[in-house]
This record gives structure tokens, C-alpha cells and sequence, in this order.
């Protein structure tokens, strides 16, 4: 069985805000690849956490790994979701190496290694049903390839102390983005308004995921030039979620509900718009 959630959380001090913001990034690319994967039916949610604080005794701060069998429903504010046969990692990066770090390949290197020291924690979890071995053993390959692959770490950190500039013919075209916003949430349109008849806010969260994972290969979209070009396709996707929450808070009146959903109707029309504007200008 594939698996269904894949998350990476960190806990960190103010100074390592920006280490945390590009291994958060990082977490997110290598998500997206090992959620197909098959692991065995044991498992179906992987939460990576890892911790960048700064203390004399590190291990007071330290996690455990531990697998929860079953499900539970966790809360957050106006959050809910299911979470199902969890199994969470834990690791502690050493800061003071993490200070010296100078690129995206220093930190996922701090982070690879981290890992590997764990492995062995891991697999004597004993969790039934999953293959622990081969689940490291890709984690790792997948940070590996990044540390690998230097002109790829501007997708990582576009910005701050470890930003690299983006080779121009790795940029991905701008132009294809409505076209690409549109598949997305079209696909995901059938799921929503189930969601929405149901009033299931538990679909929220991993909505947002999918969607987080989606933006990725663009980087930050709420920037230019992606948000001056095409304003609405950056709100639809946001949107999307946001079709799902309206209709499970009860403090919205019916009108305010239905004119949050003409609003998207509205963007999604536009966006469409905006694709086939593309489209045409690209055979002339």
C-alpha cells in the first residue's frame, strides 16, 4: 500500500529560521517522491521531525521514533484530520555545524547524516508490516541526489543566506503556469465538492499538501512574476481549500458562503482564460 500522508515538521530557534525554511522546502520535494512508494500496509502516515535548538543537553529536546497503530483524529484551531498507522522519525541536527553551513547542500548533508545515524533506532521500531530498510534507504537516497545536484538548490532557498542563482534554461516557462493551475484544480474539483456536501474539514489539511507539493517546481508563486502575470490562478489554488472551509464554519451566513463560492467560480473563469490567451499566443 502507498503511502497516504507524508509530512516534515521542524522545531527550531529564531537564528535557524532560514536552515529550517529550506529544509521544510527540502522535506516537501522529497515528500512528494517517496508518497507513491510501497512500504507495506503497516504504515500509512510518515511525519519526519527534525530540531535545530540550540541547548547543552540536546536529548532533553529529542523526540523519539514511535509508531502509533491505528487511527486518531488530531485538532489544531479550526483544523481537524485523521491519522492513520503514524510512523514518526526524529532527528537533531548539530547546530553548531548547521551555523557553519554556507549552501542548501551543506544543510541536506547535516540532515542525510542525521538520518543515517537513526536508521538503525528505526528499524528496531519492529513495525510490522513496512519495510523499514527500504524506507531509509530511499529517504536517504533522495537527500543524496540533492546534495548531488548543486544547480538544482535555487528551488530550495530562492532567497537569503543560502540562495543560488537559477540557471535561466532550468526556469520553468511562466507561461505555463494558468494551463498547469487549471489541470490541478479541475482534478481536484471532484474531491472538494464532496468535501463540501459532507462538511468534511479533516479534507483540508492534506488538500493544502497536495497543493504546497503542486507549487514546488515554481517556488514562492505569491511573488513576481507569477502573481503580476496571472493573479487568479496564484488565488485559485489557496481558494481551493478555502471552497471546503466556508462550508463547515458556522458563523458564515448562507449569502457570505455563496458569494465566496461565485468569487471562485469567477477566478476559475479567468484562469481558464488566462490558459487560452497562452495558448493562442504560442501559435503565432
Amino acid at each position: 500500500m502507498a503511502l497516504k500522508e507524508y509530512y516534515f515538521v521542524g522545531e527550531r530557534d529564531a537564528e535557524f529560521a532560514e536552515a529550517s525554511r529550506v529544509l521544510t522546502i527540502v522535506g516537501l520535494y522529497v515528500g512528494a517522491k517517496l508518497r507513491h512508494h510501497e512500504y507495506g500496509k503497516g504504515v500509512a502516515w510518515i511525519v519526519i521531525q527534525f530540531s535545530l535548538v540550540d541547548v547543552d543537553e540536546p536529548t532533553i529536546f529529542k523526540r523519539r521514533h514511535e509508531y502509533e497503530p491505528g487511527r486518531k483524529t488530531v485538532k489544531n484551531g479550526a483544523a481537524e484530520w485523521d491519522v492513520e498507522d503514524a510512523l514518526t522519525v526524529s532527528v537533531t541536527l548539530d547546530v553548531s555545524l548547521v551555523r557553519s553551513a554556507r549552501s542548501v547542500g551543506d544543510l541536506v548533508e547535516l540532515l542525510r547524516q542525521a538520518l543515517l545515524l537513526e536508521q538503525e533506532e528505526i528499524l528496531a521500531l519492529g513495525v510490522p508490516c513496512f519495510d523499514a530498510k527500504r524506507f531509509s534507504a530511499d529517504l536517504v537516497a533522495e537527500l543524496d541526489a540533492i546534495v548531488g545536484a548543486p544547480s538544482l538548490w535555487w528551488r530550495y532557498a530562492s532567497s537569503g543566506r543560502y540562495a543560488s542563482g537559477a540557471p535561466a534554461c532550468e526556469q520553468l516557462l511562466v507561461e505555463g503556469f494558468p494551463a498547469a493551475v487549471l489541470a490541478f484544480v479541475e482534478q481536484h474539483l471532484p474531491e472538494v465538492k464532496k468535501a463540501k456536501e459532507r462538511k468534511d474539514r479533516k479534507a483540508v489539511t492534506p488538500l493544502l499538501n497536495r497543493i504546497n507539493e503542486f507549487t514546488l517546481p515554481w517556488g514562492d508563486v505569491t511573488k513576481s512574476p507569477f502573481i503580476e502575470a496571472f493573479p487568479d490562478c496564484v488565488d485559485l489554488l489557496t481558494d481551493l481549500a478555502r471552497e471546503i472551509s466556508v462550508e463547515c464554519n458556522p458563523r458564515l451566513s448562507s449569502s457570505e458562503r455563496e458569494r465566496i463560492h461565485t468569487e471562485f467560480r469567477q477566478k476559475l473563469g479567468r484562469c481558464r482564460d488566462c490558459a487560452k490567451q497562452v495558448e493562442r499566443k504560442s501559435f503565432h
